[in-house]
């Protein structure tokens, strides 16, 4: 079976990569609220800007409450909007920012705590400076938008924003970009100092991979560059996530573009040094096998468990104190739905007892139950849930 037709033509050119602290700064932000404890939405954004889209698809934000018993999702509210080609919650529950598919300007949702409602903020979209412009391999899928785990930045492939005292977004002091790089996915490190980052860099061949050093400073968002990538041979890399605990950085990543090279598919550990912002990869380099090219990549809040998906199977790994993933009784499980292989249509809940999944063949959110001592999972009732509209990406939220 061929999962990801794109991804099988072309090889993307993919880091990882780390922005360090490193210090300066003439200012402090301000502290980050406390944990979200209210209740919990998950928004879908539709598009029409895909390719394999039929013409007339619209483009929207669904939004659905999410039960806090069952995870059962509730009736859908609708907002119409431009494509929508990557979406990402901020930490506390307070805002929500898509990427435009057409101008590539973040744009920022209020969210009412109560009804899960999006309110979009005055002056948006924000667009988002590019220093230098980068040539996305596969153009109609675009990198995510993301955020750091204290609130206060939100980026864009290389370039960022900075969240102001009005919670507005606008341009970070200095500039936020880093040139040479653009990530496609990207996750941020508990300390706030680091994001880990498959990208692509228009500098180095097609078959070469690197994985580059950057540094940030913490309190200005300000992105500076390594000149010095370390080369290692990954293709085809689709999800990065981190461990709660900052330790461990896992990719799910192939190597089946060019004949003769050996197919070679599976999801990539590394142990990550945050004192010294280095990486070094688990069982020697080894990957972890699967049986078809993976793309999304979920972990539990509490570091136990890693989920993994492809168009036939869902695999479950049980995470050890070094780091390393075990698979657990079962897994891989058969599981036969297509979804959009660069969104991030693949989620665990906040409180990480559900787990859902955009699938684009049947235009549904399909949700399980988490088993929290052995990482299985059951449907939960009523699933699929209808969209009425192709998924491109996801996002779960839980208010304050």
């Amino acid at each position: 079976m061929t999962n990801y037709p794109l991804f099988s033509r072309f090889a993307l050119v993919v880091a990882l990569v780390l922005l360090q602290g490193c210090g300066g700064g003439s200012s402090n932000p301000p502290p980050p609220p406390p944990p979200p404890t209210g209740p919990e939405f998950l928004y879908v954004g539709t598009t029409n800007s895909q390719p394999e889209n039929p013409p007339g698809n619209p483009t929207e934000i669904v939004s659905f409450p999410i039960n806090a018993s069952t995870g059962a999702l509730g009736t859908p509210t609708v907002m119409a909007t431009g494509p929508v080609r990557g979406s990402v919650a901020d930490p506390f529950g307070r805002a929500l920012y898509t990427a435009d598919g057409a101008t590539s300007a973040i744009h920022e949702y209020t969210i009412n705590g109560t009804t899960g409602t999006l309110t979009e903020v005055t002056g948006s979209p924000f667009p988002v400076p590019t220093s230098p412009p980068l040539q996305d391999p596969t153009p109609h899928f675009g990198p995510d938008p993301y955020t750091d785990l204290v609130g206060n930045f939100v980026y864009l492939n290389n370039c960022g924003l900075r969240r102001n005292s009005a919670g507005t977004l606008a341009p970070i002091t200095g500039g936020g970009c880093f040139p040479g790089t653009g990530g496609i996915r990207t996750g941020a490190h508990p300390s706030g100092k680091f994001l880990s980052q498959t990208c692509n860099m228009p500098d180095v061949t097609l078959i070469s991979f690197p994985i580059c050093v950057a540094g940030a400073n913490p309190s200005t968002g300000q992105l500076l560059p390594e000149p010095n990538p370390i080369m290692i041979q990954l293709t085809a890399a689709a999800d990065v996530v981190l461990h709660p605990s900052g330790n461990f950085v896992y990719m799910s990543a192939g190597a089946d573009i060019f004949p003769p090279t050996p197919r070679s598919q599976g999801i990539f550990a590394f142990n990550f040094d945050s004192a010294a912002g280095v990486l070094t990869q688990i069982n020697g380099g080894a990957a972890l096998p699967v049986q078809n090219q993976v793309s999304d990549l979920a972990i539990t809040p509490n570091g136990k468990f890693l989920y993994a998906v492809d168009n036939t199977n869902m695999y479950v790994f049980a995470i050890t104190p070094a780091g390393a993933l075990l698979p657990i009784s079962g897994s891989p499980f058969p599981f036969a739905h297509t979804f959009n292989p660069i969104a991030r249509a693949f989620q665990i809940d906040n409180t990480g007892q559900f787990l859902y999944l955009a699938a684009t063949d049947i235009n549904a959110v399909i949700g399980f139950r988490i088993d929290p001592n052995t990482g299985n999972f059951t449907a939960i009732p009523g699933s699929p849930f209808p969209i009425g509209a192709k998924p491109q990406t996801m996002a779960v939220v839980r208010t304050p």
